[in-house]
């Protein structure tokens, strides 16, 4: 009997005979193999795809019921907010004020155009409250927003209409005790509520109903906004599955909606209308409350199809639930299951017929190896590990071992040998601010213009930033012509763009000497000059690094871009109120003012949490001669008067010019991030936090800044 151990032994002799029935052997026993596993994942894909398709049709009709409730929530908080708005409650109160009437149809029109599914907006009121405060209602006791006065009528009254021209066919002042939705406006016991689901030759929509009271807990009125049902779905993303499957959207009057159907084509499709009108004849036979949510089968005009429901249940309506269907034809459901069980057998068998002759060739062509052909191979991955020793895993250039290896040949060399050596500028900024995968990446882009720029040179990296490459029979002229072509290559680079935070530049340093056993010369010569570059090049280039952050700045920093000049002068002047008391340096205050925040250069929301830029901020500014003075002050800009700040810093720990920065920051952040803009306002809320997060006596100083002129600072920060 053949055994396997034989089989794998090079330099075993294996009959043809004996080969043969051990492949006769394994055959059966893989054909055996294939037909179990056949038969076991027939049943688990059939079980498999059962699954899988309720879970793809319960996430199609999730997807419409979540979209929906997400859309809901967010309209029913924003017209919350403006139920709960001066300009509307004011509006209730005074219909008459010409002034209430134009604030409030600039708020609606302003939270109408938020969504395109808003056909219109509506302010009604009840004039029986109104007519308690006012005790009676003298005709023209309503103005619009245009100074047409008019009459109120009933006891809910329409007091203005968004639209134009207006969608209902009421006036202002028009009598609404008929509207559909007024019994529950009058009744009271729900604040928010959607309307009833209606369908016109003109379109399909519902009403989003706030009620609104006054501080005695009396109805005043409500604001309706009318969502087009067409428009809303259109823009829902709705899930389609196949040619015949389609999701609607039916109320208890079992009125249905396809999205991708046009709004003059809500009720009629020549495809669907036969589906429509069986499921609009049959809904209520289908009990819709008792199988929502679960698969279910249905003939419809002599066809099987698979029918789902959900119902919306996270909003009450004032009429029967809102339901989204899903319906496909059954035997396109399940044709792609019929489909991959033929394929999936398909490909098996050919992995069967692959691996059995694959396994027959091997043990056939195994008693035929050599043992010198094992040696060979051995011999190779020996070669390959070697070669991997001296490869640089990041570049894919030689590494220091190369290196030495290549000095030790290049002593030896007789006639003219040149040498270059580069550093990369800039690596440890990069590192320091952007991470060191930007600094992996600054690496490999340089070894990349290196290698193209020295074509079959051995060029090794033997430092995190630094390169060397030997160039064998160079002279003087031909590195120096090698050297202007890399430094072109590095400019043509810059000029085109990269991915790299900054502009790509190199210190090099080269030598060319008449050999053998020059290399320590050679080294000695060409480090001075890489030496003296370096050392000319410094101050220039932290002079340009600075100015590109400076760029960068702009866009990670737009409060204090934008606002420059208003918190430069706020503090200046801060400053100068202060200095008999306290020691401000002037200058560390402007720079402060405009790289305080210099951190968020390196700010990447997926990578970073926000408070590592105060740390990169001071990184930074010690790598910047003229940033260093403040690299203290950016350290502690934020923080907080009472101690809760990143360093614990309280009071007078905190430099004299971060407190002051905050102050001025803060007024100016408040000022523009609120809606009237208004000083005052802005200096209360400066002056609540005073103690807290504020310097109380740099608040005073603030505020008799702000009292005596603080528009002169804004004119003349926009002049």
């Amino acid at each position: 009997m053949i055994s396997f151990k034989k089989i794998f032994k090079s330099n075993s002799q294996i009959s043809t005979t004996e080969l043969a029935t051990l492949s006769n052997a394994l055959f059966k026993i893989f054909f055996f193999i294939f037909i179990l596993a056949l038969a076991i994942l027939t049943i688990q894909k059939s079980n498999y795809y059962r699954r899988n398709y309720q879970n793809l049709v319960t996430s199609s009709v999730n997807h419409n019921i979540n979209f929906l409730t997400a859309w809901l929530s967010q309209q029913r908080q924003l017209i919350y907010n403006l139920a709960q708005s001066d300009a509307i409650v004011n509006y209730l109160q005074d219909p008459s004020n010409l002034e209430n009437a134009k604030n409030a149809h600039a708020r609606l029109t302003n939270l109408k155009s938020f969504s395109p599914s808003f056909t219109n907006a509506l302010v009604i009121v009840n004039t029986q409250t109104l007519a308690q405060h006012t005790q009676s209602i003298a005709p023209y006791a309503a103005v619009d927003h245009h100074g047409n006065q008019f009459s109120l009528e009933g006891t809910l009254s329409l007091l203005m209409d968004t639209s134009l021209p207006p969608l209902t066919t009421f006036f202002s002042g028009a009598n609404l005790d008929t509207l559909s939705y007024a019994p529950f406006i009058q009744k009271g016991d729900k604040n928010f509520f959607i309307g009833k689901l209606e369908v016109t030759t003109v379109r399909a929509s519902f009403p989003l109903v706030q009620l609104i009271h006054n501080a005695n807990a009396e109805l005043l009125g409500a604001i309706v906004f009318n969502v087009d049902l067409a428009a809303f779905l259109s823009s829902s993303n709705a899930i389609s599955l196949g040619e015949s499957g389609r999701s609607f959207i039916t109320d208890g009057n079992a009125t249905f909606v396809s999205p991708q159907i046009q709004t003059n084509e809500l009720i009629y499709d020549a495809k669907l209308e036969p589906l429509k009108r069986w499921l609009h004849q049959n809904i209520y036979a289908i009990n819709i409350e008792n199988h929502q949510g679960s698969l279910q089968h249905l003939w419809i005009e002599e066809r099987s199809y698979v029918f789902y429901a959900r119902v919306l249940s996270y909003f009450q309506t004032i009429d029967e639930p809102i339901y989204i269907i899903f319906i496909q034809e059954f035997e396109e459901a399940f044709k792609p299951a019929f489909l991959d069980f033929l394929w999936s057998d398909f490909i098996l068998l050919i992995i069967f017929a692959m691996g059995g002759g694959l396994v027959i060739f091997f043990l056939y062509e195994q008693y035929r190896r050599s043992f010198d052909m094992e040696k060979l191979y051995n011999q190779k991955k020996y070669n390959d590990l070697i070669q991997l020793s001296l490869v640089d895993g990041l570049t894919g250039l030689f590494n220091r071992t190369f290196f030495r290896q290549n000095r030790d040949e290049m002593e030896k060399f007789e006639g003219n040998i040149g040498i270059i050596v580069i550093d990369v500028d800039g690596l440890k900024i990069i590192n320091d601010t952007f991470g060191h995968e930007q600094g992996d990446a600054l690496i490999r882009m340089c070894s990349k213009i290196i290698k193209g720029s020295l074509p079959k040179m051995k060029i090794s990296r033997i430092g995190g930033d630094e390169f060397m490459a030997f160039l064998p029979n160079h002279n003087r002229t031909q590195v120096e012509q090698l050297v202007k072509r890399l430094k072109d290559n590095i400019a043509l680079i810059n000029h085109q763009g990269h991915t790299l935070p900054l502009p790509i530049s190199f210190s090099i340093g080269w030598a060319s000497l008449q050999g053998p056993y020059v290399t320590n010369e050679l080294f000695r010569e060409a480090d001075a000059l890489l030496y003296n570059q370096k050392s000319e090049q410094s101050l220039k280039l932290r002079a340009r690094i600075l100015k590109h952050f400076s760029r960068m700045l702009v866009k990670a920093d737009p409060t204090t871009t934008n606002h420059y000049l208003e918190i430069l002068r706020i503090a200046h002047s801060i400053a100068q109120k202060i200095h008999d008391t306290e020691n401000v340096d002037f200058n560390a205050l402007h720079l402060l003012v405009r790289y305080h925040n210099i951190g968020l250069i390196s700010y990447d929301k997926d990578a970073q949490v926000l408070s590592n830029h105060i740390q990169t901020g001071y990184r930074i500014a010690l790598y910047l001669p003229k940033l260093t003075p403040i690299a203290r002050l950016i350290l502690t800009h934020e923080e907080i008067y009472c101690g809760t700040g990143p360093l614990n810093f309280k009071a007078n720990e905190i430099p004299i010019e971060c407190r002051i920065l905050t102050v001025a920051l803060l007024f100016i952040s408040r000022y523009h991030g609120s809606c009237n803009q208004n000083s005052a306002l802005t200096l209360n809320s400066i002056k609540r936090d005073s103690g807290r997060l504020f310097d109380p006596q740099l608040v005073d100083i603030l505020t008799e800044i702000v009292n005596i002129d603080y528009q002169s600072y804004l004119s003349a920060s926009e002049a």
